[in-house]
């Protein structure tokens, strides 16, 4: 059995791999990893090596800025330095910060892997309204960025395909060649607009028709 960090653990793992304690920082590296398999576990998007890469890059980030002093402890709390040089205490434990910079990641791929996807399958579905306040955009525009990131690699593909490039399901056939009809596509379009807006849906809760 590995061992367990807490919330209250925290300050001394900092203290510790900024001592370069192999030990701790070993501990550390498996909790952080454990935390990162539960949260991205089910994310069919990646293949196990992209997650692999993107837990790494995730990882290094609090690493370096532990080992730089931009996150120190004083007083058995977390705190954080940002560009201007001033500190903050860590609103969350250090597992989890390291999941929301997994989090970005993952987002900034789908972004590249499929440009104006967003904001294509945002007006497709139509969660916005005229009396949206910017926040609520905002925020429901986040939401949907991180549903389109947990999706399948085929379901953005396809999307992408039709969305974005204005490519007809005879043409998505032919370019992915799976051997499936124009209406085979079209199926699998349809179920991959249904999860999304579903996904959505339970994240949000309004705004749209199930």
């Amino acid at each position: 059995m590995g061992f367990i960090f807490k919330r209250t653990d925290d300050s001394l793992f900092v203290r510790k791999v900024r001592d370069r304690d192999e030990t701790y920082e070993r501990r550390f590296y498996e909790h952080c990893r454990t935390s990162f398999e539960r949260m991205f576990g089910t994310m069919s998007f990646y293949g196990p090596k992209d997650s692999d890469d993107i837990f790494q890059d995730a990882f290094l980030v609090v690493w370096t800025e532990i080992q730089s002093g931009k996150i120190f402890t004083e007083g058995g709390r977390v705190f954080r330095m940002n560009g201007e040089g001033e500190s903050s205490e860590l609103k969350c434990s250090l597992s989890t910060f390291v999941n929301d910079i997994a989090r970005n990641l993952c987002l900034k791929s789908a972004r590249h892997d499929g440009p104006g996807i967003v904001s294509d399958i945002t007006k497709a579905i139509a969660i916005f309204s005229e009396n949206n306040d910017a926040h609520e955009r905002e925020v429901r525009m986040r939401v949907v960025e991180e549903c389109v990131s947990l999706l399948p690699r085929r379901c953005v593909e396809i999307l992408t395909m039709f969305y974005f490039k204005k490519m007809s399901m005879e043409e998505i056939a032919s370019a992915r060649k799976e051997n499936v009809s124009a209406n085979g596509v079209k199926t699998s379009k349809n179920k991959c607009m249904n999860k999304l807006k579903s996904d959505i849906y339970t994240k949000i809760g309004y705004g749209f028709a199930k």
